[in-house]
């Protein structure tokens, strides 16, 4: 048995009663004095609380020894806790036991990560029986522990007075764990501790780690500022558990890095929030307030490496009181605006709130300080991350439905798109094919001007349908280039002829000067520079009320392959206004002044993604009152002269030409017929097939596009025909996706080749020309 006597302790039973009162307003209020009252015989199977039942006393010198802190014991009243000490002062813990009868092995804990050295009494009947220090800096390559505690084995077998002195050297004094207990159960709780810590250890390990590796696969900031903060926790708990000494010889005698990893931990939490709640664009007023606690926050953190500890303490515990309201509160107000992720953030903030309160607590003594307490604490810390982490899981699910919509969205608008595409194409085609026509055989006459004009003007339209509807379907804004051989003197002087007259119906003058230095044949997409000049031609006409425009192309540089060419328009209009130059290439601007509002915004900005993604840059400059100059640079290559080969004759071939649409019927057929072929005409896919059984073909023409039996389904019968010979016929699909479209999703229907529409009579020759050697075994 155990009991603990004081010498000026009455023994009798009432001394008992006011013992328990004594230690119930110690437990309630850290301000009242430890009155020393002799105990009763008590069991070590529960922990016995030393602190509260010691005399304490200050030693602000540092100067006392044994003898004097026993004498001073004996006749001061022991020191209110609330009273604080600064860095390098020292108190005496002075406590009394009677042992009766056997005691089992005793186990004396000492805890709490502020303290510099414990040095360690116990006498006997007055004489000194056992001394130990222990230091709070475990030696490097001492054994790893994950436990706050130091267990100290007593030496009390006899029976008899025992006195314990306790010297402590610490830096800041409050409530510590001093307490004596049967050494199994000192051993179990030890155990426990260990395996609980090195669950929080693990877990902010695990943590970390995973988010950042998220963070960087991603490129995702949000989950950065989370693992760094998690890292920060991490780091804090290695130097509170005196890890950080042990396994990487890191020694922190002022416990900058405790302070220092508890500040960074506020800072990257302010940082997290600010960006996983996205408050530049939901809270600008709110972020702002971020902003400047983080500015204070690392005020802080320089700060706190210029004054002592306990001045950096109390500007920790501070700013911790400043930040936690504010997540709290903007975690809420974005949970209340419908962001359910923050309902995470609002727990973990309560979390942070509870054990802030908790620390602070313990610090005035208002709640005791147990072995439980930074068990209790990091529990809290570590829940709190695991709250953040689950918001951060949330937010993910709400990422990928938002992304799982977005692909929904986009196959509707690619269905749409692709069946608008078809639906505009078709009748473009057919107009096309007939003006074609009307072309080839309308050699002299008065109307062959205007034929012509309605050619290009058609084939305009055409460039410009393609153009929009594949810019629409890119969502990332990248125009396709086709590189192919092209005459540039016949593209910029058949724009000359197109827009000419236009110009003149206004009043104006349309002056083409193209330098004769430049290559007639060159390589590169004759159709995206179509639509540039388009562009600007018509914005110069619009903006253009009298005067003259001039369309410009000039030879900058020749080299052995390529040349570099500069196209550019200028006119005499209103001009644009200096505020409206640095936006005037963006998507869906349209400036200010007469005339803007009529256009979509997006001619100049589609005309600048091509121009650079050809590798060119385009610029404007522009006077108000007095007109505009666009100006764009090309690098193009040019396409050696070959020897032309001559004519050869097309040998006649029996041809199947299926497509729901008539008027495409017709205008194909007639196209083949002029070239002198055999065509057999059918509406649909059960026609085509129907035909297909009558007789053997040299050629199909299949729409990809019908009703009931599509293009696909009709090439795959065809391909499963009996007789070897027709289900080897060469199959074409003529098309009216355009030339945006991917030629590999028809080839894996047993297509031989893609045709876009509209079909031209120089593609309907190469096609009969190659179609020989298909014959022979070879693949067109």
């Amino acid at each position: 048995m155990v009991t603990r006597s004081h010498p000026t302790a009455p023994p009798h039973r009432s001394a008992h009663r006011l013992l328990a009162l004594l230690l119930l307003l110690a437990w309630l209020d850290a301000g009242a004095a430890h009155e020393a009252t002799p105990l009763g015989p008590l069991s070590l199977n529960r922990p016995l609380d030393l602190f509260a039942l010691s005399t304490v006393l200050h030693d602000p010198s540092g100067h006392d020894d044994l003898t004097q802190a026993l004498a001073r014991a004996e006749t001061q009243a022991t020191l209110h806790p609330e009273s604080v000490a600064r860095e390098g002062q020292h108190y005496w813990l002075v406590s009394r036991f009677e042992v009766h009868g056997h005691l089992p092995p005793t186990i004396l804990r000492l805890g709490n990560m502020l303290f510099d050295e414990w040095a360690i009494y116990l006498l006997h009947e007055g004489r000194l029986i056992q001394h130990e220090v222990v230091a709070a800096a475990p030696p490097p390559g001492s054994p790893p522990s994950l436990d706050l505690s130091h267990l100290i084995p007593l030496q009390m077998g006899a029976e008899g007075e025992y006195t314990l002195a306790i010297r402590v050297s610490t830096r800041l004094f409050h409530r510590i764990l001093v307490d004596l207990s049967s050494a199994d159960r000192a051993i179990d709780q030890h155990v426990y501790q260990q395996a609980f810590n090195y669950a929080v250890f693990g877990a902010l390990i695990a943590l970390a780690c995973y988010h950042l590796f998220i963070g960087l696969a991603l490129l995702q900031i949000t989950y950065i500022w989370y693992s760094l903060l998690a890292g920060t926790y991490l780091v804090y708990y290695l130097v509170l558990q005196g890890v950080m000494q042990r396994l990487f010889g890191i020694a922190d005698p002022n416990l900058n890095l405790y302070i220092a990893s508890a500040t960074c931990a506020r800072l990257f939490s302010l940082l997290f929030f600010c960006y996983m709640l996205d408050l530049r664009a939901t809270a600008p007023r709110l972020r702002r307030l971020f902003l400047l606690t983080l500015a204070l926050t690392v005020i802080q953190l320089v700060g706190e490496q210029l004054v002592d500890f306990y001045d950096a303490l109390l500007l920790n515990r501070a700013m911790h009181l400043l930040i936690a309201p504010l997540l709290l509160y903007s975690a809420w107000r974005t949970w209340r605006q419908g962001f359910s992720p923050a309902r995470y953030l609002v727990l973990g903030s309560l979390v942070m709130v509870v054990a802030l309160a908790v620390r602070l607590l313990t610090v005035v003594g208002w709640i005791p300080y147990t072995a439980l307490t930074p068990q209790l604490t990091f529990a809290l810390l570590c829940l709190e991350v695991i709250l953040f982490a689950l918001a951060l899981a949330d937010r993910f699910k709400l990422l990928q439905r938002e992304r799982s919509r977005q692909e929904e969205q986009n196959r509707s608008k690619h269905r749409f798109l692709t069946t608008l595409n078809h639906e505009i194409r078709s009748p473009l085609a057919v107009m096309l094919g007939e003006v074609g026509e009307l072309r080839r055989t309308t050699q002299q006459g008065p109307y062959k001007e205007q034929v012509e004009t309605l050619h290009y003007t058609g084939q305009a339209l055409l460039d410009l349908v393609d153009n929009l509807l594949d810019y629409a379907r890119n969502d990332e804004g990248r125009i396709p280039l086709h590189q192919v051989p092209f005459n540039l003197h016949r593209l910029v002087t058949s724009l000359h002829t197109l827009y000419a007259p236009r110009a003149a119906g206004q009043g104006l003058t349309l002056r083409l000067q193209l330098d004769p230095a430049i290559p007639a044949r060159l390589v590169g997409d004759a159709v995206r520079i179509r639509q540039v000049l388009t562009n600007l031609l018509s914005n110069a006409l619009r903006f253009s009320t009298q005067g003259e425009i001039t369309f410009c192309v000039a030879l900058e540089r020749r080299r052995e392959s390529d040349v570099e060419l500069t196209f550019s328009v200028t006119d005499q209009g209103q001009g644009i206004r200096a505020d409206d130059l640095p936006h005037i290439f963006e998507r869906f601007y349209q400036g200010q002044g007469p005339g803007h509002a009529e256009g979509s915004g997006l001619g100049l900005a589609i005309s600048q993604e091509i121009v650079t993604q050809m590798g060119g840059t385009i610029r404007v400059e522009s006077t108000l009152g007095e007109g505009s100059h666009f100006h764009f640079r090309l690098p193009l290559a040019f396409e050696f002269p070959s020897a032309a080969p001559g004519h050869t004759p097309l040998p006649r071939y029996r041809i199947l030409v299926v497509d729901d649409e008539a008027l495409n019927r017709e205008v194909i057929g007639g196209l083949l017929r002029n070239l002198g072929q055999e065509v057999v005409m059918a509406d649909g896919g059960v026609a085509a097939l129907e035909q297909f059984e009558l007789g053997r073909f040299d050629l199909v023409l299949l729409d990809w596009r019908m009703p009931m039996l599509n293009g696909a389904a009709t090439a795959a019968r065809m391909r499963l025909h009996t007789d070897p010979l027709r289900a080897s016929t060469p199959i074409y699909i003529a098309t009216a996706q355009g030339p945006q479209a991917d030629p590999h999703t028809y080839l894996g229907y047993g297509i031989n080749g893609v045709m876009f529409k509209p079909l031209g009579r120089s593609q309907l020759t190469e096609l009969l020309t190659g179609l020989k050697q298909h014959r022979r075994g070879e693949v067109a």
